[in-house]
């Protein structure tokens, strides 16, 4: 599957995962409760950031960046997990990620999840600690409230942040780069492993087991999913 490119990307951020999430949501499995969030929140994300941007919003615009490169560690958590599914019962039990531990049992905590997945990913330890400095009172904050006249300096208040274009351009290029982390992880991890899966299902209901045993068995190894296949969902 082609990602887009950044000029598509900015033409259309919003429907930056929108055929990923077609073809990794076209069948059901259980994953879906946790990749589905992701990508929401993703195209919600870029949506924010473009308003942002247009409304010269900026220092608000680029905090944004720190939450898309979280989504990227929350995705890239299932790579390290012994099992995705049960990744996927502790987070809709509304337990924190970082309560979980992978498959070396480490916790997944923000900090380690930026060091593992910057092995694949180089830079992304580097922007993820980076945008956390819009995220918390920084100097970055203090660069838009205040100028130098005279010698001196001054406070602006209630002003619209100033920034060229080319810094613009740089921070959208995160935004971009994180975009396609996201859709790399979802396509080479979240949806193989999604094939891999349903593909053992076809396997044990080719040996004769019913897909209503099947779901029974899931439901009691991972309890928090039940609803999941009541509410109509059905492998």
């Amino acid at each position: 599957m082609k990602l887009k490119s950044y000029e598509e990307f900015v033409n259309d951020p919003e429907g930056a995962l929108l055929e990923i999430a077609d073809r990794l949501l076209s069948e059901s499995y259980p994953t879906d409760l946790y990749t589905a969030p992701i990508i929401n929140r993703t195209m919600a994300i870029n949506e924010a950031y473009f308003k942002l941007i247009n409304s010269k919003n900026y220092t608000t615009a680029f905090s944004y960046l720190r939450l898309q490169f979280d989504n990227c560690l929350a995705c890239y958590a299932g790579v390290l997990v012994k099992d995705p599914l049960a990744l996927v019962n502790h987070f809709i039990a509304g337990k924190d990620l970082y309560r979980f531990k992978d498959a070396r049992r480490n916790n997944l905590y923000e900090k380690y999840l930026a060091q593992e997945m910057n092995k694949e990913f180089p830079s992304v330890k580097v922007a993820y600690k980076f945008y956390n400095n819009f995220i918390h009172l920084s100097n970055e904050h203090f660069k838009n409230s205040s100028y130098m006249k005279n010698n001196q300096i001054l406070i602006n208040l209630f002003e619209n942040d100033s920034c060229d274009s080319t810094t613009i351009e740089v921070h959208t290029k995160n935004l971009w780069i994180a975009n396609k982390m996201i859709a790399q992880i979802l396509i080479n991890f979240w949806l193989a492993d999604k094939k891999e899966q349903l593909e053992k299902i076809e396997q044990e209901v080719s040996k004769g087991r019913s897909k209503a045993e099947i779901v029974k068995s899931i439901n009691e190894k991972y309890p928090n999913i039940k609803n999941f296949f009541e509410r109509g969902k059905r492998l």
